[in-house]
């Protein structure tokens, strides 16, 4: 399922670059359902007709621009000319410091031949450029893609809104999606989507300012953190001063096999009073390391304190 998404007609030809065009109404009710920031810059690295940086102009958003590999609307307002998503050089809008990403990447060809990976390519490289949303117009097929399936394990998507019944043209290569939107997430019950997914398509939004919240999970993975470890950590807490937890009194061998664990894994130490007296009481402490893990935004501000004092 990471090769060629959409079925081709029979008789027909397929774009060599995948240049489908969206209507511009999928952009005008994706943004009534999902909150897309006024103060930021949007970028439709795909944006052929510029359909999308219309859309998000005339609903208010006054930096909305548009580039592509070929400069298929010369000389409209919005586009900033052409260029390679993919090449070395990276487009001085790619470099904002407030960036979210819109786009109907291709997804199955370039250059007439057919490239594996391609739509999560695309997302993946959004990602790394966005510091805002990035939201993908994609079919309803790649849900069920090896592509799909690497991407969302590692970055957790905001939303998944099914849109429906395409229908197209069939005329210079282009294709239009008409019809409707479907509001909801991926699963919800009743989803009419569902039942036609044939000519179903998906907004896939994400959200790389997030990643901070999503961060316990992530630690988890990667440092193999067990639920009783993370529950250890925060439970320990912040102490916004310091930057480290507080204590976690040790009362069950459990506990301290616990404990134990974390302070090899380099999370914290272990205050261990038995040596002195067999009846005091024996804690665990956070370090910055495992706080970290916990609470991302407050650890950064405690960090940003001390450097300032």
């Amino acid at each position: 399922m990471s090769g060629e998404l959409t079925a081709r007609p029979k008789g027909t030809t397929r774009h060599p670059w995948d240049w489908y065009v969206e209507e511009k109404w999928v952009t005008h009710r994706l943004l009534d359902f999902v909150e897309m920031e006024l103060d930021v810059t949007y970028l439709d690295p795909f944006c052929g007709r510029l359909h999308i940086p219309e859309a998000l102009s005339e609903r208010g958003f006054a930096h909305a621009y548009g580039t592509d590999l070929f400069a298929r609307h010369p000389g409209h307002r919005l586009f900033l000319g052409q260029h390679d998503f993919f090449g070395d050089q990276r487009h001085l809008l790619e470099a904002s410091g407030r960036l979210s990403i819109i786009m109907n990447p291709p997804f199955s060809f370039q250059n007439g031949k057919l490239v594996r990976g391609l739509a999560e390519r695309c997302i993946r490289q959004a990602l790394s450029i966005a510091t805002h949303k990035v939201c993908a117009l994609l079919p309803l097929k790649w849900l069920a893609s090896e592509g799909r399936y690497r991407l969302f394990t590692d970055e957790t998507p905001i939303g998944v809104w099914i849109l429906c019944e395409r229908r197209g043209v069939g005329q210079q290569g282009l294709r239009s999606w008409q019809d409707r939107l479907h509001v909801g997430r991926v699963g919800q019950t009743g989803c009419p989507a569902l039942r036609s997914q044939r000519s179903a398509i998906c907004a896939h939004v994400l959200d790389p300012s997030a990643r901070e919240s999503s961060n316990e999970g992530k630690a988890a993975r990667s440092m193999k953190l067990s639920q009783s470890q993370l529950l250890m950590l925060r439970v320990s807490g912040l102490d916004v001063e310091t930057g480290r937890g507080r204590g976690v009194r040790l009362m069950s061998a459990r506990n301290w096999n616990t404990a134990y664990s974390l302070e090899r894994k380099g999370l914290g130490r272990i205050e261990d009073n038995r040596p002195t007296d067999k009846n005091a009481a024996s804690y665990f402490f956070a370090n910055e390391a495992g706080t970290a893990i916990i609470y991302p935004e407050e650890s950064r501000e405690s960090q940003e304190r001390k450097l300032a004092a």
